[in-house]
């Protein structure tokens, strides 16, 4: 017999779906809100009085350290938690969230209130805690919502751009016609960092039945990563990750050291991130995603892409247009990329799901655990990759910011030819996506 769903079920899914949408993108404008990111190597400089070695050196490379360690401990958390028959109720996304929130309230509270070379570093450190809830945030976006995690990730893609833009705008703004100062815009970023903190307590808990046991769950997980589409577009992902880290957190102490005059960098940024959050957008079109469908092609144009805007970048410094425009290319690209893989976590899971063995209703609440561990230990791996990386040239080399990024830029280089060529061997993103786990094989 047919199973009917009274109409009124459906309404009031629709609406807790519409309410999700509401949170999240509420969530990530609030937290991304920050006027004074631009402006932080200034405000560090002029305000808390640290050398150009301090800032660069001493102080931005603890927040690489630092994520290293805490993204690690929570990917560790993770797998744990899967391979056991059920999910401890403090691993939950959401307990994770409110984690990294506190975190950034107390990032704000040490840039506003702390003074020397150690708060600012201990600042760095608990920023890093921070970048949990982030990382938690989008595992909890790709399942929140089931067969709409693209179109999600997209919509909380773009807030997160157009959210730093209206910041950069502003920010900007605020420093030329008023008298508010570099003070000024951090108090309305902790102001802002607190209200995403309070949208956070309001999220709905997605997890799955406590009672329902996930089997296979190394099977399960093992059959992602052995699809030859995926685990190449996670290995450019991981890899690329590292350069994407180091132009959004140093491009500021290029400006500030190489542009001399009044400071446009604010809006710099909002541009960056506006055309950004544009081409974030664009995937949540049907079109541009079934156009997006050949993965790895897409993800290895983006990349010549950024290894140019970063070769530009560093090249024309002095430049106030030539940084500008290579860096909202750079961003435009990136953000199209990072968009599409997050959508593509997601359905590499479905895929195995599909094929996997097991039973159709407990589908979706073993998708929801194993798509945010799959996450999470990408994020590991490209804050792995990121933390050597700054070991190496940070603190072995002692390499200036304009060097490594033309190092990074190489580096980038070298790995579109790399996957250049384990893509030609497979040939997996040569042809549209069908199924995720047709050249996989789950194990037995």
């Amino acid at each position: 017999a047919l199973v009917q769903i009274a109409p009124g079920t459906l309404r009031s899914e629709e609406m807790d779906y519409a309410l999700d949408y509401i949170r999240c993108a509420a969530f990530i404008f609030f937290l991304s809100f920050k006027p004074s990111e631009p402006h932080l190597s200034a405000y560090l400089s002029e305000v808390k009085h640290l050398t150009k070695h301090q800032r660069d050196d001493e102080v931005y490379v603890v927040f690489t350290y630092g994520s290293l360690v805490v993204v690690f401990l929570l990917a560790v958390s993770k797998v744990t938690s899967l391979m056991g028959s059920r999910q401890p109720g403090f691993m939950n996304d959401k307990p994770i969230i409110l984690l990294g929130c506190s975190g950034r309230m107390a990032t704000r509270l040490l840039l506003l209130f702390g003074e020397g070379l150690r708060a600012m570093q201990v600042m760095q450190m608990v920023y890093s805690v921070g970048i949990v809830g982030e990382i938690a945030f989008y595992a909890y976006c790709l399942k929140l919502i089931p067969g709409q995690s693209q179109r999600l990730t997209a919509v909380t893609q773009a807030t997160y751009l157009v959210s730093h833009t209206c910041a950069g705008l502003i920010g900007d703004w605020l420093l030329d016609y008023t008298s508010i100062g570099l003070t000024g815009l951090m108090w309305i970023s902790a102001v802002s960092v607190f209200t995403a903190s309070m949208i956070a307590c309001t999220f709905r808990n997605v997890e799955p039945n406590s009672a329902v046991e996930t089997p296979q769950p190394k099977a399960l997980l093992i059959a992602v990563y052995r699809s030859r589409r995926f685990w190449l577009s996670s290995l450019w992902w991981c890899m690329s990750y590292p350069l994407y880290q180091t132009v959004y957190g140093y491009e500021s102490s290029i400006y500030s050291d190489s542009i001399k005059g009044q400071d446009h960098n604010g809006t710099i940024f909002a541009v960056g991130l506006l055309a950004g959050a544009v081409c974030s957008m664009l995937l949540s079109l049907p079109g541009v995603e079934r156009v997006a469908s050949r993965v790895l092609l897409v993800l290895l144009m983006s990349s010549c892409v950024l290894t140019a805007a970063t070769a530009v970048m560093v090249r024309d410094a002095s430049n106030e247009w030539a940084l500008a425009v290579s860096f909202v290319i750079f961003f435009m690209s990136w953000s199209f990329a990072n968009t599409l893989f997050f959508g593509e976590t997601r359905r590499a899971v479905d895929g195995c799901m599909v094929a996997s063995e097991v039973v159709a209703t407990e589908r979706e609440d073993v998708a929801t655990r194993v798509v945010s561990t799959v996450f999470i230990l990408n994020s590991a791996v490209g804050s792995l990759v990121n933390g050597l990386l700054a070991i190496v040239m940070f603190s072995w080399l002692e390499l200036d910011i304009e060097t490594i990024f033309q190092q990074l830029a190489v580096f980038q280089g070298v790995l579109t030819v790399a996957i250049a060529l384990l893509l030609g061997t497979t040939g997996v993103g040569c042809r549209p996506r069908t199924q995720i786990c047709d050249d996989s094989q789950l194990l037995s």
